[in-house]
């Protein structure tokens, strides 16, 4: 008589996805590490979810995202446990884009939580470093949202010509900083 035990191994499915779509995520540099630090794993995200086999069950491991595709901030590191299952585990991580306000304001006209009064007519545009224009408005005395800069990237904003009674201001370069907010 011959019994037999067959142990399968264990599976994940590690996506990398768009918070706003659910989409899977091209571009990001992620990895996994044990407890102890140890790399596992590492890949950059495709347009399909990662597999890993074969980690130990009871084990502690944590997804990190030690680079994120360009125009996405840097998603907190996930930890997860192996669990004692042959079925695939998913884990998701999920990134946010970036998201720049710029508000042209009256330095003169200030309130308690403003720096000043939002103006508008005055055109403004932003350009990366290559002077390429990515974008150009007219103000409305509201913030302009701009998305999907990439994070750690420098870009000038210019006026163009200033609001009914300003003096044009100099242009201004900011880099994008790796936050939600």
């Amino acid at each position: 008589q011959k019994i037999e035990m067959k142990d399968d191994i264990t599976k994940f499915e590690l996506s990398k996805k768009d918070l706003t779509t659910g989409e899977e995520l091209a571009g990001a540099s992620l990895q996994v590490t044990d407890k102890s630090g140890k790399v596992i794993d590492k890949w950059v995200s495709g347009k399909t979810p990662h597999s890993i086999t074969k980690l130990t069950v009871g084990e502690t491991y944590t997804l990190t995202e030690t680079l994120p595709a360009p125009g996405y901030v840097t998603a907190k590191a996930i930890t997860f446990t192996a669990a004692d299952t042959g079925s695939v585990q998913k884990i998701e991580m999920k990134d946010d884009i970036t998201k720049i306000r710029i508000q042209k304001v009256d330095l003169t006209i200030k309130t308690e939580t403003e720096e000043g009064e939002g103006l508008s007519g005055a055109t403004l545009q932003v350009m990366d470093r290559e002077e390429t224009v990515l974008d150009e408005w007219v103000t409305d005395g509201k913030p302009h949202v701009m998305e999907k800069l990439v994070v750690g990237e420098t870009y000038i904003l210019r006026e163009l010509s200033p609001a009914e009674g300003y003096v044009t201001a100099e242009p201004v370069s900011f880099t994008v900083e790796d936050t939600e907010d």
